[in-house]
């Protein structure tokens, strides 16, 4: 008799066929979200969930972890500030300031507030994945004019990818009535007389091809706007443009994938642009590699690229040149071979900051423009650059260090006052829980009851299956005794080349301080933290690596009596929720509990359903029968069997999923509870429960920053699962 009585799913007779081989598919019917039948099944588990996480006695410590996690993220968040004409502008908590002088930190004038600027509670700040170097760090789609008079920002309904583009006057405050719409995941780049900008543009939002690049003058219709960009025989690629730093080009991306291979085309920007289109010339025009654009001198364009430099490095091409293009290519900085180089940016005109990744640990560099030469090492500590701010125009830089335990301190360069040689990088201003300094005042933005220097973060190297070394961080209390019996939280991504940072998390900060826990984090393959051939090794025939790696982070905590099966918690989000879900299949008797939020489940169908066909660069295609193989025994939801022992449990498990997650989908994650409830939870020994909260209004955007509601879920979770008693 199975321990819990979980609402009634209902099964249809669907088998798919894949290559001669059948596949069945039961719960296809849950792919159909505006169906009445989904409707129903998202209620039902929603009300089954929250009657489980509502058990008696979880009430009283909801409250008491809600006012920790609030305390711990009750203070100033500053941002890297920029500068935009004869202004800086910042963010703190959400908000837009602007500043005249440094001397006024921290009491800006503010220029958009969400709780002011946005006229409906289900309307949020859009992000974007493409960011160019010199930009404060941040997801936020928004662009401010090169005079710092108009800013133009996204807005996405309920969580969608999709966004509305606004604008509104740094001076007087005053609203504009433009609006472009139809646009996800682009790039805002300002004309330098301030008329208007470039963006990305689809048909309708409800098709994923035919992107195009559009300008558009500030105080007229969309309708007008001048076409400058198509691929009509390439539909499904995705576009980008931005301007040059001199103003005098325009810079194309085209990308067909997730993987970050892209061509890069270049135009002449003038006044007949928009009489008669410039001639779109190739700088790169095949598919082999990474090409960010730094800056340029003239027609001399910098690039950083991971083509033939698996840790990347720094070309030079000269666009004007009579050379045949292959031989125009000069190496400015060359290939670590041990350190990747991760960005690059060009300030002060003639110099160049390079940031690299060692061991997950950022290294800040100065160097000179025209050779590459080094200048000067930053000092920095154990953490990573979460923010930067320097254009080629700038005469000033500022950086942003996070870690674990630091929310972020932000250190200034003055090249008018400061020899480059011989920079003092002290920093003038942190956020968070350490001082801040503005004009050699000191000031206390302390997270009430924390003190970092009560915690500590190891950082060890364990082995995966096959003999790599992969790098884990832990964090606890200085005092802690490993005893085997300590709840732990074990946290991985492995994905689409991205590099898991340390940075800092007021819920997992919450968790170590309430319940004596344990925060790892394993920096897995599939990843960024050691360039191409680290993310190659993690993806499509290779994605097992990232659960071998995974499981064998486990395996050492359990091993180095920091926590036992029982207490040890897996988390991850979106590709991270792939990973947790394959891992429990995988190793069911590892772990005590699982958060898979946003999670990839289905890896048979995904390229059916809105960007997932961009993510065969990491998982391969059922379409293609190598693939198919591979898929079939590693996707999440067709690989949930009943252990051989009995004595055996599958982990707890809850699922987060958002009804407007048009990214992932969240039909992945109904079809895997569904699949969970009926083929595990029948067991008779099956104690531990399958759950699944789907939040409304939410999408995919959503997933890294969960509002203190999903939080409390989960922690609730966490606390019944792992029998957690907190602390006083």
């Amino acid at each position: 008799m199975s321990a819990l009585n979980y609402p009634d799913v209902r099964e249809d007779n669907i088998v798919d066929e894949y290559h001669g081989i059948s596949v069945s598919d039961r719960y296809q019917w849950l792919e159909d979200l505006d169906s009445s039948d989904v409707k129903k099944f998202i209620r039902d588990q929603n009300q089954f969930t929250d009657s489980y996480l509502s058990k008696s006695g979880l009430s009283e410590l909801r409250l008491n972890i809600k006012e920790r996690v609030a305390d711990m993220c009750d203070f100033n968040e500053y941002e890297c500030p920029f500068r935009r004409g004869d202004r800086y502008f910042y963010f703190n908590n959400n908000i837009l300031y602007t500043i005249q002088s440094l001397e006024e930190y921290g009491e800006g004038v503010v220029v958009f507030d969400p709780s002011i600027d946005i006229f409906d509670i289900n309307v949020t700040l859009s992000t974007s994945s493409f960011v160019k170097s010199g930009e404060a760090f941040g997801e936020r789609l928004y662009a401010i004019s090169h005079n710092g008079e108009i800013l133009a920002y996204g807005l996405s309904k309920d969580g969608s990818d999709w966004s509305t583009i606004h604008f509104k006057n740094v001076v007087t405050a005053e609203y504009y009535p433009d609006k472009l719409e139809k646009v996800k995941d682009c790039y805002l780049s300002w004309t330098h007389d301030n008329k208007g900008l470039f963006y990305g543009r689809y048909p309708d939002t409800h098709t994923y091809n035919n992107e195009k690049i559009f300008y558009h003058i500030l105080g007229t219709m969309q309708s007008e706007d001048q076409l400058v960009i198509e691929f009509e025989d390439n539909p499904t690629w995705e576009l980008k443009a931005r301007v040059s730093d001199c103003g005098c080009y325009l810079i194309v991306y085209a990308l067909q994938d997730c993987g970050g291979k892209c061509l890069v085309f270049y135009m002449t920007l003038s006044e007949s642009l928009f009489q008669k289109k410039s001639e779109l010339l190739p700088i790169v025009n095949e598919f082999v590699a990474n090409y960010d654009y730094i800056t340029n001198v003239g027609s001399l364009f910098y690039f950083l690229t991971n083509e033939g430099a698996p840790n990347s490095r720094i070309l030079k091409i000269n666009i004007c040149s009579d050379e045949k293009m292959d031989y125009q290519w000069k190496c400015v900085v060359s290939e670590h071979p041990i350190d990747i180089l991760d960005w690059a940016s060009c300030v002060n005109q003639d110099y160049l900051v390079t940031c690299y990744t060692r061991d997950v640990r950022n290294i800040l560099q100065l160097r000179k423009l025209n050779d590459g030469s080094l200048v000067q090492q930053f000092q920095l500590g154990l953490g990573t650059i979460t923010g930067f701010s320097g254009r080629t125009q700038d005469t000033e830089m500022f950086f942003m260090m996070s870690s674990f335990l630091t929310p972020g301190t932000i250190s200034h360069v003055d090249f008018k006052q400061t020899n480059p040689s011989n920079i003092c990088t002290c920093p003038c201003f942190t956020k968070g829980k350490v001082t801040f300094r503005v004009n050699n005042e000191f000031k206390d933005n302390s997270p009430e009851g924390f003190d970092p220097k009560k915690y500590i973060i190891f950082s060890y190297f364990y082995h995966s299956k096959d003999g790599t070394r992969i790098p884990l961080f832990i964090v606890h209390k200085k005092n802690l005794v490993k005893n085997g019996r300590n709840p732990c939280i074990l946290y991985g991504y492995g994905g689409f080349h991205e590099s898991v940072r340390l940075q800092f998390d007021a819920t997992n900060i919450a968790f170590i301080q309430s319940f004596d826990g344990i925060y790892a984090q394993a920096n897995i393959r599939g990843g960024g933290e050691y360039g191409q051939r680290w993310y190659e090794d993690g993806i499509r025939l290779n994605k097992q690596n990232c659960f071998d790696d995974f499981q064998a982070a486990a395996e050492y905590l359990i091993k180095e009596k920091y926590t036992c099966r029982e207490k040890l918690a897996i988390k991850g989000n979106s590709n991270g929720g792939l990973l947790v879900g394959a891992c429990i299949n995988q190793r069911p008797d590892l772990f005590g509990a699982a958060v898979a939020g946003f999670g990839v489940m289905e890896l048979l169908r995904f390229h059916r359903f809105t960007t997932g066909s961009c993510w065969i660069s990491d998982y391969g295609c059922s379409e293609d029968k190598v693939n198919f193989e591979n898929l079939l025994v590693i996707s999440p939801l067709h690989n949930v069997k009943a252990p051989d022992d009995q004595k055996t449990q599958y982990p707890a498990v809850l699922l987060i999923a958002g009804d407007h997650d048009d990214r992932v989908v969240p039909s992945h994650s109904f079809k895997m509870i569904a699949e969970l409830q009926k083929e595990i939870g029948k067991l008779s020994w099956q104690k531990n429960p399958f759950l699944i909260r789907v939040e409304t209004n939410v999408g995919h955007g959503d997933a890294m920053t969960f509002d203190t509601s999903v939080c409390l879920n989960f922690t609730a979770f966490f606390i019944l699962i792992l029998n957690l008693i907190i602390l006083v």
